[in-house]
């Protein structure tokens, strides 16, 4: 039988890969002047059921734990699992919210920079566009400002596209997971009737065993009884 919750951590990684790709068509047809309502109303739906899972992972692991039905080594893996996809989570809602309202936000964007800002070899580029200052952004044209965006975008895109790549190496990881429990399910249940079948057989030997006991037991009575008799008559014949 799979286990559910590595099942639900699939989904929840699946569902993350899926917001951050709406997350950038979205950019790009904001690029283009289109209409993003519909697929901001998407985005907020798959929010919505990961939050909700990952509330359930967070409800089942505890249980696990509390109940060990499963190892101390198995349950600290799963926390650190559940940890980088809840940070996953937090990042892409921050990006999505951001991306509805990209000025004037009371929202810390901490996370979000270092998640736009880091280059392939893990320096930090302190010159990210969403670090500018309302007084920075005020001294801009209005043709400036359109270009700014533009470039806040595609850092977006950029952050996003690395969001998305690692979401692909965890859902490697989770397939790969699931097939090994797969496996493991499946040898122990070949197990299961390794031994159903071996004890059905030490049951048929048992009840041989019994069976040639009493047997035996009743041969021997009768050879003594047979004696008993010839003994009877031999000293009945023998003269007084």
């Amino acid at each position: 039988m799979p286990d559910s919750w590595l099942a639900d951590y699939s989904t929840c990684n699946q569902l993350c890969q899926d917001v951050a790709e709406l997350i950038n068509d979205r950019n790009t047809d904001a690029r283009a002047g289109a209409n993003i309502a519909p697929i901001n109303g998407l985005i907020k739906k798959d929010l919505f059921n990961l939050k909700a899972i990952m509330e359930k992972l967070k409800f089942d692991l505890l249980k696990s734990s509390r109940s060990h039905t499963t190892t101390l080594g198995e349950v600290e893996r799963r926390q650190n699992l559940f940890d980088t996809l809840t940070t996953k989570v937090r990042i892409l809602t921050d990006a999505a919210e951001c991306d509805r309202h990209p000025s004037g936000s009371n929202m810390n964007y901490s996370d979000r920079t270092a998640l736009l800002s880091k280059e392939e070899n893990g320096s930090t580029n302190f010159g990210n566009p969403w670090l500018e200052t309302n007084e920075q952004i005020s001294r801009l044209t209005p043709e400036q400002f359109r270009l700014k965006q533009e470039e806040v975008i595609q850092e977006q895109d950029k952050g996003l596209e690395r969001i998305s790549a690692a979401l692909s190496r965890q859902k490697a990881i989770g397939i790969n997971i699931g097939s090994e429990a797969e496996y493991q399910n499946d040898l122990i249940d070949d197990i299961h009737s390794r031994i159903t079948l071996t004890d059905s057989r030490i049951k048929e030997q048992t009840h041989g065993v019994v069976n040639v006991t009493k047997k035996s037991s009743t041969c021997v009575l009768w050879l003594i009884i047979i004696l008993l008799g010839i003994l009877i008559i031999v000293i009945a014949a023998l003269p007084r």
